[in-house]
């Protein structure tokens, strides 16, 4: 609390010396007449000078003035109900002068807010907003070396991107929303957040906001990205680009992923004037910057494609096809439809509702010798075969044929025994998966809303209702083989009558959704926003009925608060909540706006959390088995954002923000004693609301453009996350690990990174004419940025001295790290920064009535190396060792010691066990070149 008030009173004391450093000087004017499309004077058009309290209204000959406003550069916004809306950028005002500002309005007979027809540059940032919120054009979307909407997003202030998920303003990876033409594109059973996987080609614009989200987005308790797809045009347009890394002559290079990627997109006219459309593609064919190259049979997917279709270890199809009808001037609609198709060997691609280690990449390492052919359904065998004649699980074999253990002399230490050397820690069972799945979701959305201005369109209601009818599957069997028959050795069968070690079997059709409503006042340059989002909930007939079922099992306590504090309409149970919303913003001087900003957010537990185990019947047997709480409350979040922006001239933008952020209501475990179908008592862990988190902070941005050649932003935050878990499991692991459950201390959490830093710049010349006269400077684009952030967090260890020597029985051998157990220093530490550059060049090359557009894209320029996996003896990655590195000589160098339970490859004995630390995800990618040849006409 102490460094949020201490933020507040350092932007207090900027604010107010920005505001008493103008000293009293003269003054111009701004004047006009606004006419209709034929010239008549309109008469009550609002002339508003953003930024400032100044406006007016046209007189009846359409005629208006505005005295008083200080010398500068200002945007002028003229709307009038029922025609367009224009904002002109760029209007300088002279000390003593009078600057003209005539224009006309063509007819609309709808107009938004967001429908505004900008004249001169396109603003920088909305300085009247009281939201942090940036808005991504198409230009920028095709300058940047980016592939799909998370590498968009990444580069903006407030979020942070690993190989786990984007993390907004210090939110789990799962608490951003994400909107595709104004719809819910977030899976709901994966925790990877982005459920809809569109083509960069596909992007018009994206908007981020990562502070004041509005009343009319709900399931969101972080920030939200905002994807709107393109239109077509009312001329034939369309576009064709392929890109790769491997050029014949690098296929050995480390910068060298085996990328491949395609890109079509066609629009167009289909009734000129009224129907339009348009089409785009996208297919990405990848080994990764592991290099584990894949070969046809070791990648195979359960929707029975060929080869054709994933010819890499990483493979993704993504498509759109939209329709736009123009009913008339104001009003549209449309319809869209949008696929995607990932098959690939990232295990984070089933990854679900966070229980695994929050940091761990995808790159499955352990199956290293053979390179799994992970699939869902247990690589194509049937999730209970007839018979079990081999072995199925996943185990550490040794190698063969078998190393023999010898001492410093070369001979063995007792010569009446021989001890061989164990396996080296990878699985080795020929591929096969332990888990069967079979999921899937459906959403059905029913949207809309209506809004209402008043006639100086300084009052604005909004009214909105949003309904979601969801349909769920979920099957999730561990060990399924286990339920099948087994042969003896005797060659006779035995059957178990356990579905698997471990199972969740249920389907499900929740409902939820919301009313919302919001009304905007603006009077003398001050903006107000309040809003309410009245949202509702129902588990379904599923939980009803087992509620009322004695042999589910659920607890009493849990049966009867469900019963007493739900609503039930139309035979189903509804929970409900109410969450109020507030915007303000208001100018201090010309062009120097603050802003406040409060509201509440919520977001549903993920189904597992509620159906789980939940029906007497699939019941699973293993220890600790998870058990569904029904009754569960959604996770809370209550932000706070107060903030100044100051437009210096129309190119120039500085931004500064403090934010707080209280989470509560965090799901976690606790256990308790329930009677199983067969009356037995079983310990089961039960999910609660019960954890909490904070996230407080302060961010910086400056943007700059010169002309229409330079574009450059420099960014920065500090924050801090703190709470009680990192993940729903991390209670769990306490109890697995000291058989009680003792979470309540509050410390980092595991994705916080206290500094990031970020800068960009956009060069650009499209003109004829080389600059300098130089040949080869036209038409060209270079685009160059940079990223510092701090490391991975992580929990320091504790050196315990060395294990005792197998040969000659001194404590000279292997250094022992065993990790710190006081929960006060749980992910107490930072690793080593982060820091990277990115690069793009293309040049546009005009060839008869055809665009070709060359491109090379270099992610991490500088080919720095930044800790993923960090070794918490260190606080670094494990170096890099040369194949033929003498290990024996690096004995006693601290930056090769791990901590107990990861192989120390310097001291192998017949004890060794674990992977070794060599995992190559270890490090973020290398540095990536990719060349491009395009085609648009």
């Amino acid at each position: 609390m102490r460094l949020f008030l201490s933020s507040m009173r350092s932007l207090f004391l900027l604010v107010v010396l920005l505001a008493t450093t103008a000293s009293a000087q003269a003054q111009g004017t701004l004047a006009g007449k606004i006419v209709d499309e034929f010239g008549d004077g309109l008469i009550g058009v609002n002339v508003l000078v953003t930024g400032t309290t100044q406006g007016t209204i046209t007189d009846i000959d359409g005629n208006y003035r505005v005295d008083g406003l200080r010398a500068g550069s200002y945007n002028i916004q003229i709307s009038y109900i029922g025609f367009e809306t224009k904002l002109f950028t760029g209007i300088e005002i002279a000390n003593n002068q009078t600057t003209t500002l005539n224009t006309d309005l063509k007819e609309a007979v709808l107009s938004t807010d967001d429908e505004v027809v900008v004249i001169g540059d396109r603003p920088l940032v909305d300085v009247e907003g009281a939201q942090s919120q940036v808005a991504i054009s198409r230009e920028q979307i095709e300058a940047a070396p980016v592939r799909g909407v998370e590498g968009v997003v990444a580069n903006q202030a407030g979020v942070v991107r690993d190989p786990t998920g984007l993390y907004i303003r210090g939110g789990r990876a799962d608490e951003t929303g994400f909107i595709v033409d104004g719809v819910s594109a977030k899976d709901p059973l994966s925790g990877t957040g982005f459920g809809l996987d569109l083509g960069s080609n596909s992007f018009s614009e994206v908007e981020v906001t990562t502070g004041g989200v509005g009343a009319d987005v709900g399931d969101v308790t972080s920030g939200v990205v905002s994807v709107q797809t393109q239109d077509g045009g009312d001329t034939f347009a369309g576009s064709f680009a392929h890109k790769r890394d491997d050029f014949g002559f690098n296929s050995g290079a480390s910068s060298n992923f085996r990328e491949e990627i395609y890109e079509a997109s066609l629009g167009g006219p289909i009734i000129p004037g009224k129907l339009r459309f348009f089409t785009s593609g996208q297919a990405q064919f990848n080994d990764g910057f592991t290099r584990q190259v894949s070969t046809p049979d070791q990648l195979e997917s359960s929707l029975g494609f060929s080869d054709f279709w994933m010819p890499r270890a990483a493979n993704r199809w993504s498509g759109l096809g939209k329709l736009t009808y123009d009913v008339r001037p104001g009003l549209k609609l449309q319809a869209s439809f949008q696929k995607s198709l990932q098959v690939n060997q990232n295990t984070r691609s089933l990854q679900v509702t966070g229980n695994d280690a929050v940091i761990a990449p995808g790159f499955q390492y352990n199956f290293a010798l053979q390179f799994t052919r992970l699939r869902a359904d247990a690589n194509g065998r049937d999730w209970r075969p007839d018979v079990i004649d081999s072995e199925l699980d996943p185990e550490s074999l040794p190698n063969y044929p078998a190393t023999i253990f010898r001492a410093g002399d070369g001979l063995p230490p007792d010569p009446n025994a021989l001890f061989i050397l164990p396996g080296p820690g990878f699985i080795n069972n020929g591929g096969i998966a332990t888990r069967w799945h079979d999921h899937f979701a459906e959403e059905l959305t029913l949207r809309g809303s209506y809004t209402l201005f008043s006639a100086d369109r300084n009052v604005r209601t909004q009214l909105g209702f949003e309904h979601k009818q969801n349909d769920y599957q979920w099957i999730d069997v561990v060990r399924p083989w286990i339920g099948a028959p087994i042969i003896t050795a005797g060659g006779d069968t035995t059957q178990s009558n356990r579905l698997g070690q471990s199972s969740d079997v249920w389907r499900v059709k929740p409902q939820r959704g919301a009313l919302f409503t919001s009304g905007q006042i603006r009077y003398r340059g001050l903006i107000a926003n309040v809003g309410l989002r009245f949202e509702y909930w129902a588990p379904g007939e599923y939980v009803d009925e087992l509620v009322d079922n004695p042999d589910a099992p659920i607890l009493d306590t849990i049966r009867e608060s469900y019963k007493s504090g739900t609503t039930k309409i139309l035979g189903r149970r509804y929970k409900h909540r109410l969450l109020p919303k507030l915007r303000v913003s208001f100018p201090i001087r010309e062009n120097q706006v603050m802003f406040f900003n409060y509201g509440h957010s919520t977001r549903t537990p993920h189904p597992t959390f509620v159906y789980t185990g939940l029906d007497p019947f699939f019941q699973d047997r293993s220890f600790f088995a998870d058990l569904g709480n029904p009754d569960l409350d959604p996770e809370v979040d209550i932000s706070y954002e107060l903030g100044l922006k100051y437009q210096i001239t129309s190119n120039d933008v500085l931004s500064v923000t403090a934010f707080w952020r209280d989470k509560f209501d965090f799901i976690t475990v606790e256990d308790v004693v329930i009677r199983d179908a067969s009356g037995r008592e079983s310990v089961r862990a039960f999910r609660v609301n019960g954890d909490f988190a904070r996230v407080r902070g302060l961010e910086a941005s400056y943007l700059k453009r010169i002309g229409k050649g330079f574009q450059g932003q420099i960014s920065g935050s500090f924050s801090r996350a703190t709470g009680l878990s990192s993940t729903n499991n991390d209670a769990l692991q306490d109890f697995l690990a000291r058989g009680n459950i003792d979470n309540t201390v509050e410390t980092p959490l595991a994705w916080d990174r206290p500094i990031d830093l970020k800068a960009f710049v956009i060069f650009s010349r499209n003109e004829e004419t080389p600059l300098f006269g130089i040949p080869g400077l036209n038409n060209y684009r270079a685009y160059l940025s940079t990223t510092f952030r701090s490391g991975q967090r992580y929990t320091p260890v504790e050196f315990l001295g060395n294990a005792v020597n197998p040969v000659t029985g001194e404590r000279d051998w292997r250094p022992i790290y065993e990790t710190d157990q006081d929960p006060e220093d749980r992910y107490s530490k930072v690793g080593a920064p982060w820091w990277w550059f990115d690069l793009t060049l293309s040049r546009t090359i005009s060839v008869a009535k055809t665009n070709v557009l060359l491109t090379m894209e270099v992610t991490n320029l500088f080919n720095q190396s930044n800790a993923v996996i960090v070794n918490p003896v260190t606080g670094k990655a494990y170096p890099e060792l040369d194949a033929d590195a003498d290990l024996i000589a690096l004995r006693g160098d601290s930056d090769y010691d791990v901590v107990n339970g990861v192989r120390d490859l310097r001291y192998e004995d017949p004890r060794t066990s674990g992977l070794p630390p060599l995992n190559p995800a270890r490090f973020l990618p290398q540095r990536h070149i990719l060349l491009g040849l395009s085609f648009r006409f």
